[in-house]
């Protein structure tokens, strides 16, 4: 977990010095996507001027921050006296302030420790949420206290309040073995999919252009697909666990494949070319998430939880994100994003899997980048990729 993560997205425009606390009733506000999408880059500003106030002198008392359903940006402090000499300091802000109880630093530390043992505890899931300013811990109700009893014992100062129980929840695995879905990148899909494409990535090590789909979905030494019949290659390097479920499917030229790297997704009447891939601070909830998936089509969301460890074929995921986006069995391996403007997605990771709701899980991209060794083929990178 980042000590701090200071999200690159603004509120709707408000008058300067404006302070006010959020009221849990207030009524929802629609809001135009260019609406939208201009206040997400008039943050980058807003956040920059914050940036080293609440990594430093304001660290103790921060206690995050996320986007409300009207697209409004909210910044979170335990000491209401405080919170107001960033705004006052800060000529250029325009946010709403939020008194919480909890820190940052407390929420993380909680999260840290569940985290290590998360198995040992008889827990299924742990999210860590801003805007409720606690730890949701999925378990039994015979182990609650328990899990209080080994948090107290392992933090100084230990607040009980910090923690919410929710009932055990079932999580799944979105596809299994066959790729196909979303239409992308020379229409690549199966008709009898269990799957779906991610992006297409250039592999540093073999120098080798291919796809990008879960593990789970195209698991090594196993040739894939296309809607026709024909090979797109052989998976050969995956990652499955840990933060990532991920794997690297080479285009198969010797099979005279006339599959070629592409920026673009085009998804029926959706296209969208992937400018870039998002950075860990990107990463808030409530940020508006656009999924593609072959069972699903195309889905609209939020980021309901920046952070979440569960349980998935057995296997302990960190850090994962929670998206309300709708997901069925065969969405595994499609796109999350969000447009930072019209037509300019911005990658945030890939499917790997649902939970009872069922929100999709999404395995952020830094990490799959850095698992599968590859550089994913973007507006950006096109231009210096060989």
């Amino acid at each position: 977990m980042k000590k701090i993560i200071i999200s690159i997205f603004i509120a709707l425009a408000i008058p300067l010095f404006l302070i006010h606390d959020y009221q849990a009733n207030q009524n929802t506000i629609g809001i135009s996507d260019v609406e939208y999408q201009t206040n997400l880059n008039n943050a980058k500003r807003t956040l920059r001027l914050l940036e080293n106030s609440l990594n430093n002198e304001y660290n103790k008392i921060y206690a995050g921050e996320y986007i409300d359903e009207t697209g409004t940006l909210h910044l979170c402090f335990t000491n209401n006296n405080e919170r107001r000499n960033i705004l006052l300091n800060n000529s250029e802000t325009k946010a709403i302030y939020e008194l919480k109880r909890h820190s940052l630093l407390d929420l993380d530390q909680t999260y840290k420790t569940l985290s290590d043992s998360l198995v040992l505890l008889n827990a299924t899931k742990i999210a860590l949420s801003i805007q409720d300013n606690c730890i949701y811990v999925h378990c039994e109700e015979k182990y609650q206290e328990t899990i209080l009893d080994y948090l107290d014992s392992k933090i100084t100062a230990f607040n009980k309040d910090i923690v919410k129980f929710k009932d055990n929840e079932v999580s799944s695995l979105s596809g299994t073995t066959i790729l196909g879905g979303v239409e992308t990148y020379r229409w690549v899909l199966l008709s009898k999919a269990k799957g779906t494409v991610g992006f297409n990535a250039y592999h540093v090590p073999t120098k080798q252009y291919g796809i990008v789909t879960n593990a789970h979905v195209a698991p090594v030494g196993k040739v894939m697909f296309d809607s026709k019949g024909k090979a797109i290659g052989t998976s050969q390097n995956q990652a499955y666990g840990y933060q990532v479920d991920g794997a690297f499917v080479p285009f198969d030229y010797n099979q005279n494949s006339t599959f070629t790297p592409s920026e673009l997704i085009d998804f029926k009447t959706f296209t969208r070319a992937i400018k870039r891939t998002a950075t860990f601070d990107e990463y808030i909830e409530g940020l508006r998430t656009i999924k593609m998936g072959n069972k699903t089509g195309l889905t609209y969301g939020v980021i309901k939880y920046k952070s979440v460890d569960t349980l998935l074929d057995g296997k302990q995921f960190y850090d994962i994100l929670e998206c309300t986006n709708n997901v069925k069995h065969g969405d595994s391996g499609g796109p999350v994003g969000y447009d930072e403007i019209s037509g300019r997605y911005v990658l945030l990771g890939l499917t790997i899997a649902k939970n009872n709701i069922p929100n999709t899980y999404v395995s952020k991209i830094p990490y799959i980048e850095g698992a599968l060794e590859i550089i994913p083929v973007t507006s950006e990178t096109k231009k210096v990729l060989p």
